[in-house]
């Protein structure tokens, strides 16, 4: 099943344009149900230009989307990894504010 992905750049565009990548890919990603992924845990992809060719191959209109399944923070972002330390949004949510964990749970 296919999954989408939200790329944080940091480019000045802004645009943090999603792809749809297949589950292998997002697998070797985001493992073990992680959401949140940052470009340098990974030096291994740093040049597997196939990998990042069918990884950016499939772009996907914003307004088309039915949801994202993961975020991946390339080079240039500025998010902080510290602030995602088992590499997922909830766990970023509970360390900065437990109490939107809750809200998001429970409209």
């Amino acid at each position: 099943m296919a999954k989408n992905v939200q790329v944080i750049d940091g480019a000045l565009n802004g645009t943090n344009d999603i792809f749809e990548v297949t589950e292998e890919q997002f697998l070797r990603i985001f493992p073990n149900g992680q959401d949140v992924a940052f470009l340098a845990d990974f030096p291994d992809l740093t040049d597997d230009t196939g990998f990042w060719q069918q990884f950016y191959s499939r772009p996907v209109d914003k307004k088309a989307v039915c949801g994202i399944q993961g975020t991946l923070h390339s080079t240039g972002s500025h998010a902080d990894p510290a602030f995602f330390p088992d590499r997922t949004e909830a766990s970023a949510i509970r360390h900065w504010n437990p109490t939107m964990l809750k809200s998001r749970k429970n409209p």
